[in-house]
C-alpha cells in the first residue's frame, strides 16, 4: 500500500485548492465521487502528488454531526470507477459512525476538562478554607449536616465543647439546646438566600 502524501487542501471556493473534492464535500455536505483522477480537473492541483500512490478514483465524504461539519473522509482506489452506489452507501455509513465517535470523544474531553476545572476550584477553595487558622469556616446542607469545615473550627469545638465534627454530622449537635435553636433559625434564613450577620458570644459548656 502506498502512503498518501500530505496535500494542501482548502474549502475556500475562490481558491483552486478549495474547488477539489474536499472543498466541495464541505460546502455541499454531500459525498463527492471522482471516477478518474487523471482526467478530471477537480484534481488538477494534486495530480502530480497522487501519481506516486497510483490512485485512480476517489470518494470524499463529509463528516457531519447534526449541523456541525467536523471534516471529510477521503477514500482512494487504484481502480477507475471503483465506487458504485452500494459502496458509497456503505462508506457513508462508516463516515457517520466516525463522526459519532469524534463527537463522543470531544464530549468526553469537554466533560473531563470541566471536571478538572471543578477539581481545581475545589482544591483552591479547600486550601483557602484550611489556611485560615483564626477563622472558623464550615458549610451545611439543607438537612443541616456538615458539608465541609476547617481545622480551626474543629479545634474550637474540641477545646470548648469537647467534640469534633466531620462531613455528614449534624451541624447543631455540639451545642446546648438554646444555641442549637439559634443556629437552626440562622441556617434556615441563610438557606432561604438571606445574608445573615451575627455578632454574639456563645459560652461553652462547663467541663
Amino acid at each position: 500500500h502506498e502512503i498518501m502524501p500530505p496535500l494542501h487542501i482548502s474549502w475556500n471556493e475562490n481558491s483552486p485548492r478549495g474547488r477539489g473534492p474536499s472543498g466541495q464535500a464541505i460546502r455541499t455536505r454531500k459525498p463527492v465521487v471522482v471516477d478518474d483522477i487523471n482526467t478530471q480537473d477537480i484534481y488538477a492541483p494534486w495530480r502530480t502528488q497522487l501519481q506516486a500512490t497510483k490512485s485512480q478514483s476517489s470518494l470524499t465524504l463529509p463528516l457531519l454531526a447534526g449541523d456541525n461539519m467536523l471534516g471529510v473522509l477521503g477514500v482512494y482506489s487504484q481502480t477507475r470507477n471503483a465506487f458504485d452506489a452500494e459502496e458509497i452507501s456503505l462508506l457513508n455509513k462508516l463516515a457517520s459512525d466516525l463522526s459519532y465517535g469524534i463527537m463522543s470523544l470531544r464530549t468526553r474531553q469537554d466533560r473531563e476538562n470541566a471536571l478538572q476545572q471543578i477539581r481545581t476550584h475545589r482544591a483552591n477553595l479547600n486550601a483557602l478554607i484550611e489556611n485560615a487558622p483564626d477563622i472558623y469556616i464550615w458549610s451545611v446542607d439543607r438537612d443541616l449536616r456538615i458539608i465541609s469545615l476547617n481545622t480551626a473550627f474543629n479545634d474550637y469545638l474540641h477545646e470548648h465543647f469537647d467534640m469534633q465534627l466531620k462531613p455528614g454530622d449534624l451541624a447543631i449537635e455540639p451545642f446546648p439546646p438554646d444555641v442549637a435553636d439559634d443556629y437552626t433559625n440562622l441556617y434556615a434564613r441563610a438557606l432561604r438566600g438571606e445574608q445573615v450577620v451575627v455578632e454574639r458570644t456563645y459560652y461553652p459548656l462547663e467541663k
